[in-house]
């Protein structure tokens, strides 16, 4: 039985892509997926389905989380590129991938934009329980917001 739907995308296929994140203009939709490799990588595609574009290209190290910026310049995303799972940002083009934080025994992940885009919060488990962290967009200015001996995840920002 043919399962196509999407442009010629597989149903089983797109059922592996997870965590989305639409762009400010609501034109297109990052996402992560393992669908089309061997290991998770970030896609980028448009709302229709079309034009479907991997951001990354770390094989055998995973990329996952990714976030636009308000201003859909940029997006924050989790990577395991360097060895640790740290922060890391790129154009939304794939081009300029840079490190934002080092985490070489820590899980930093779940990047959530601030509204003017001047910083990010995300969850960190440091201490062996993970908190949410918020610092300055270039990776500055680190400060702890929750010390919580539960599990703190998927920080978001009120208008």
């Amino acid at each position: 039985m043919e399962s196509r739907g999407i442009r010629g995308f597989d149903a089983a296929e797109l059922v592996k892509g997870r965590e989305p994140s639409f762009s400010p203009d609501g034109r297109k939709v990052v996402f992560t997926s393992s669908a089309f490799h061997d290991n998770d990588e970030i896609y980028l595609i448009d709302l229709d389905g079309s034009n479907r574009v991997r951001l990354t290209d770390n094989r055998r190290k995973f990329d996952w989380f990714a976030a636009w910026s308000p201003r859909g310049d940029r997006l924050a995303y989790n990577s395991e590129a360097f060895g640790g799972q740290e922060l890391m940002g790129m154009r939304t083009d794939g081009k300029a991938q840079t490190r934002i934080t080092i985490a070489e025994k820590t899980y930093e992940q779940e990047p959530a934009w601030s509204p003017d885009g001047t910083r990010i919060a995300f969850a960190n488990d440091r201490d062996g329980d993970q908190d949410i962290f918020v610092m300055d967009a270039d990776g500055g200015n680190v400060r702890r917001l929750t010390e919580d001996p539960g599990w703190a995840s998927a920080p978001a920002w009120s208008p």
